[in-house]
């Protein structure tokens, strides 16, 4: 069975794996720094020590090659005067003063008159340590003589070992303060997120109202503080809005089924006397509403739960309308008068934007005198639905509320005409969901419903 790691869970909080994180990054990166300091430093040092070695043998070279060259040479300094000249049958022909009989320090010989570089690790005199030794190959008057000269690398190694010793030293302290600095930082910029857990930890049901605290550092702490304040705000709105629904619901229910049981104990009462077709009638007419008020809230209930699904489905909604209103039978002194431009294509649902239509016309029939206007147009963007009747209208303060659920204005509270409250509540939520409009518009007299849906986008010759 294979073990898994959870290496977040194993190295604790955000705090210490940012820390560790970014000591790590800045350990890497100091190694690879140091470790190519060190090489650079060191290699500019030894090209430093192999050019002046070079020069001298150089020297030596010109003098043998002259014919100048005395027995004892003498440089300056006595690392620098490591020098010999070495005849071809291997005898020491000239030496610096401290390599006066001793014999060849190395055995190197260059190919060409170009000079050949070793690093030795001892010289035939003084202390032990390596020098660098440059040969360099030249003619005589007694054949052809090789010179060579060394130079200590002590001062090479010296400053390499102090530059060692010294990030050996500094690195772990400038980690450490990294450590502590990162530690501190990602503790300031953390401290709010603890603010927002404990409020959130402590956010119920019942208090809602409550918000997390907007830090004013405007980074993304501050911005995900924001979007959990908005969010805490839909959802303090989507709860309140279902307590509501609830409550209306629950009243709008209890109407109905008061009145069956009403009607019911009154008939059992009377017993013989009791006109049962009349009450069976009434009673069914109790039962439809009841019926068409469970059908509404299962709607409302379906378009809740899919609210962020989109619709999708290319239809002529100029044949939906015409179709529509040849099923409708209005009363027989109003009269329903259309005017469809077609076609007008849209993408959506069929079936719901049928019950937009059939919602929004039977609330004015059920308001109309005579004459119900419907219209559909389109502008560049939007197909256009327009509803009007002649009625008594809806007044200006009453429109914010009139697609609220369960909202029925006062003389349709009135009368068993009134409807469920709930047929413009559908139709503003399936317009939302198409993306669409709905608004009420001023007229001369009754009430004018506009609906604006867009329209599908035709540019690929999509066939529907």
């Amino acid at each position: 069975m294979p073990i898994r790691l959870n290496v977040a869970k194993f190295l604790g909080p955000v705090r210490i794996r940012a820390t560790l994180a970014a000591v790590l990054v800045v350990m890497l990166a100091l190694v690879v720094a140091g470790g190519v300091l060190r090489h650079v430093i060191q290699t500019s040092l030894l090209q430093s020590r192999r050019d002046a070695a070079t020069l001298r043998a150089r020297d030596v070279a010109s003098l043998v090659e002259t014919g100048e060259l005395p027995v004892s040479l003498a440089f300056p300094g006595e690392d620098a005067g490591l020098a010999q000249v070495v005849s071809s049958n291997g005898s020491v022909v000239a030496a610096s003063a401290n390599l006066a009989g001793e014999p060849p320090m190395s055995t190197l010989h260059p190919l060409g008159t170009q000079p050949s570089i070793e690093t030795i690790a001892k010289l035939p005199v003084g202390e032990p340590g390596s020098f660098l030794v440059v040969a360099l190959t030249v003619r005589s008057t007694a054949g052809q003589d090789t010179v060579y000269v060394a130079v200590a690398l002590e001062t090479v190694n010296d400053a390499v070992d102090t530059l060692t010793r010294g990030m050996a030293i500094g690195f772990p302290l400038l980690l450490l303060v990294v450590a502590i600095t990162t530690r501190w930082v990602i503790g300031r910029a953390l401290q709010p997120v603890d603010g927002i857990r404990k409020e959130v930890a402590e956010i119920t049901a019942g208090s809602l109202n409550r918000r997390v605290p907007e830090p004013e550092t405007h980074d993304e702490i501050a911005h995900l503080a924001t979007t959990m304040n908005v969010m805490l705000d839909r959802l303090e709105s989507a709860v309140d809005r279902q307590r509501r629904f609830t409550a209306d619901a629950s009243h709008e229910l209890r109407s109905p089924l008061a009145a069956m049981r009403t009607q019911l104990e009154v008939a059992s009462r009377r017993g013989d006397r009791t006109s049962w077709p009349l009450t069976v009638s009434r009673v069914l007419e109790d039962q439809t509403r009841l019926e068409h008020l469970v059908s509404d809230l299962l709607l409302l209930a379906k378009l809740d739960a899919h609210r962020s699904d989109r619709p999708a489905g290319l239809f002529d909604f100029a044949e939906l309308v015409d179709t529509n209103l040849a099923s409708i039978q209005p009363a027989s002194n109003i009269a329903i008068e259309p005017s469809i431009h077609r076609p007008i294509i849209v993408n959506g649902d069929a079936q719901q934007l049928s019950r937009v239509l059939r919602n929004l016309t039977d609330n004015a029939l059920r308001h109309a005198t005579a004459i119900v206007d419907i219209q559909l147009t389109h502008t560049t963007t939007d197909a256009v639905l327009d509803i009007i009747d002649d009625g008594h209208g809806i007044p200006i303060e009453e429109r914010i509320n009139v697609f609220e659920r369960f909202t029925r204005l006062d003389d349709a509270r009135q009368s068993d005409e009134g409807g469920t409250g709930l047929g413009l509540a559908i139709a503003a939520e399936i317009v939302c969901q198409h993306h669409g409009t709905i608004t009420i518009l001023d007229t001369t007299n009754g009430a004018h419903f506009r609906v604006t849906i867009p329209l599908a986008d035709l540019s690929d010759d999509t066939d529907y």
